[in-house]
This record gives structure tokens, C-alpha cells and sequence, in this order.
């Protein structure tokens, strides 16, 4: 199979799915609606991975790395600041929570992926 007829077939299970999906959660008139988002996605998710061959494995696994201990100290942090906040309504501390999440990943990657050069294992 080429590469082509496989991202179209990943394409069309992504429609599938987002169809099926919306038809069983929403309901009829929104068979549709999801059977567009799901191609949307499906199409979203080929131009990433072709874009994701350029980049070097070393870059992606230190990203992956920084995502990972990033999304730890950000969980932590929001941990710690909906503590001290006390009796916060649940949406706020959602939120508080959600946001350190992102920012941490987002830092985490950042850092991961610039300070690259710098990082050896052999020392």
C-alpha cells in the first residue's frame, strides 16, 4: 500500500469515527457536524505527522521528556496554589489547575527542546 492510500484510509476512519461518535452521543442531525470534524482531524493529524518526519528523533524525545516533567511540576504547582486558596469554588480550582498543566508542558517542551545542546548524558 503506498503512503498516500494509507493517510486516505486514516483520513476516512478519522470521518468514520467523528460520525459514529456524534450519531450515538448527539444523535441524528449530528452525524454530520461530527463526520466533518473527524476529517478535519483526520487531515490535521496527516499534515502533523508528515511535518514530525522532519524534525530529529533526538529533539522529539527530549520534547516528550520535557512534556512529561513539565506536566508533573505544573500538576504540583496547582496543586499547591488551590491548597493555599482554600475554599475555592471547584470551576476555579479546575482552572487553576488546567492552566498550570498547559503552562508547565508548554515550558517544559520549550526548555527541553532549547536547552537540547547543552543536555548529554555522557557528561
Amino acid at each position: 500500500m503506498s503512503d498516500l492510500m494509507i493517510r486516505a484510509v486514516l483520513v476516512l476512519l478519522f470521518g468514520a469515527a467523528g460520525f459514529l461518535g456524534a450519531l450515538l452521543h448527539r444523535g441524528e442531525p449530528f452525524g454530520f457536524v461530527g463526520l466533518v470534524v473527524g476529517l478535519a482531524f483526520g487531515v490535521l493529524f496527516v499534515l502533523l505527522e508528515r511535518r514530525f518526519r522532519r524534525i530529529p528523533v533526538r529533539t522529539l524525545l527530549l520534547g516528550l521528556l520535557g512534556l512529561l516533567v513539565g506536566l508533573f511540576v505544573g500538576r504540583v504547582v496547582g496543586a499547591a496554589i488551590t491548597a493555599l486558596l482554600g475554599g475555592l469554588p471547584s470551576e476555579f480550582q479546575l482552572l487553576v489547575i488546567g492552566l498550570c498543566l498547559f503552562g508547565g508542558a508548554y515550558l517544559g517542551i520549550w526548555i527541553a527542546v532549547e536547552k537540547a545542546a547543552e543536555f548529554s548524558v555522557a557528561g
